[in-house]
């Protein structure tokens, strides 16, 4: 296994390569918009709360694509969707590189305010934090089930094995079933924002 260091400072120099816009060294928070070509990080362990990229609410679309977003804190998550008096909606998480936190991701559904046309697709989660990508696991909070919600193409890092999609519901995903849970093609296609 590479160290932190070694996988985050390739990311870095890989991002530098291809014109990278930003790096960010703790959270960015943005409820609708682009969030393209970053990396953003925060290898520091602690206590508090330490976010990569969070969404508090909102149904207009939000893009993540294409940046390395790592955490090393466990109290803490590289994506996270939370529902706040609104659900979260249209949201698409496209070819980034995500590690850390207590969750890699956190997907926006709860039994209040479920979830719709959340998009996972084309990531690699990394294990340069946990040996579970985030502390319990790669996800949590995401309805496979939801309403145009896909998730599909996302890979571990280091073996290039897939991440299947959680269970449906809330529960988190549980490490002993990950076999028993199907890959959504990656042919699906991503579909229009919900209105």
């Amino acid at each position: 296994m590479q160290s932190v260091d070694a996988v985050l400072g390739q990311a870095a120099a890989d991002l530098d390569a291809i014109g990278a816009r930003w790096a960010v060294i703790g959270a960015i928070q943005a409820d609708a918009g682009l969030i393209y070509g970053n990396y953003i990080h925060s290898e520091m362990p602690g206590t508090g709360k330490v976010a990569g990229v969070e969404s508090n609410s909102g149904t207009s679309p939000l893009v993540i694509e294409h940046n390395t977003i790592g955490v090393g804190a466990s109290r803490a998550y590289a994506f996270g969707l939370f529902p706040g008096h609104n659900p979260q909606a249209n949201r698409y998480i496209d070819g980034n590189l995500l590690a850390g936190g207590s969750y890699v991701i956190y997907g926006g559904d709860s039994a209040a305010e479920p979830s719709s046309n959340i998009q996972v697709t084309g990531n690699r989660f990394s294990r340069a934090f946990y040996p579970r990508g985030g502390y319990y696991g790669p996800v949590a909070h995401y309805r496979s089930g939801g309403p145009k919600n896909a998730w599909y193409a996302s890979f571990w890092d280091d073996t290039l094995a897939p991440v299947p999609a959680p269970c449906a519901g809330l529960a988190p995903f549980p490490p002993d079933r990950r076999d028993q849970m199907a890959v959504r093609p990656p042919s699906a296609a991503i579909t229009a924002p919900v209105t």
